[in-house]
């Protein structure tokens, strides 16, 4: 493809993109006049100081948490606060950054972006990480509590998608260990994992959600799947 052509691609890509933002933007919920999509934004981008101070982060099962790496005191976390204040008219949002994928046309993005200069790709939407998109929805996911339990079907067909090496199968399966599901669909998970040769993800589903006292169908589904391979 020629460098003209590419270009030709890259701008109709970005026109194609900032009308969708602009969409998304007039129907999202706000808090304090931004939108679940700016908070969002907003806590993929946390500060790195604060009053001169070294900016860590802890993310737990209570969601984000910042730090000062000079006096490890706790610091204030804007965008989570305004995430949870949104709660469940944040969930619109986030469970459509979970179907969030790396696509060819998301790929050519990429690689024509790097016709531009950096002070623009910057600030472009859908240039990130995809994979760390999902991880950073689930962060937040975390931080809403029970506000947060209607996503777990959306959760349940992300896990189906992912490679278990990435960050947002780890985190979904904790995400969906501390929301909790009906066995009968982590039966159905674990199952069409081993039906499909992934072991591996079934046995994480079975470690990460297994329940004291669980004398369930999930060990038994899991172990007749496997037989069969």
């Amino acid at each position: 493809m020629t460098c003209s052509r590419m270009l030709a691609v890259l701008l109709m890509l970005m026109a194609l993109t900032l009308l969708a933002s602009f969409y998304c933007s007039s129907t999202e919920a706000r808090y304090e006049g931004k939108t679940v999509c700016g908070w969002f934004e907003e806590f993929r981008n946390a500060p790195v100081t604060f009053d001169g101070e070294t900016v860590t982060s802890k993310c737990g099962p209570d969601g984000r948490e910042l730090y000062s790496g000079d006096t490890g005191r706790r610091l204030p976390d804007p965008a989570m606060e305004a995430l949870r204040a949104l709660g469940p008219k944040s969930l619109p949002f986030l469970s459509a950054q979970l179907r969030v994928r790396e696509t060819s046309l998301t790929r050519l993005y990429r690689e024509c972006s790097i016709l531009l200069p950096w002070s623009v790709r910057k600030i472009l939407p859908g240039l990130k990480d995809r994979d760390l998109v999902r991880n950073d929805a689930i962060n937040v996911l975390f931080g809403l509590g029970k506000d947060a339990e209607p996503i777990v079907p959306h959760l349940l067909a992300m896990l189906r998608q992912e490679n278990e090496e990435s960050f947002a199968f780890s985190s979904g399966l904790q995400l969906l260990g501390r929301l909790g599901a009906p066995d009968a669909e982590i039966n159905r998970l674990v199952e069409e994992f081993s039906r499909s040769g992934k072991s591996k993800q079934a046995e994480l589903i079975l470690s990460a959600l297994h329940h004291e006292g669980e004398d369930s169908k999930i060990k038994t589904v899991a172990s007749q799947s496997r037989r069969q391979y």
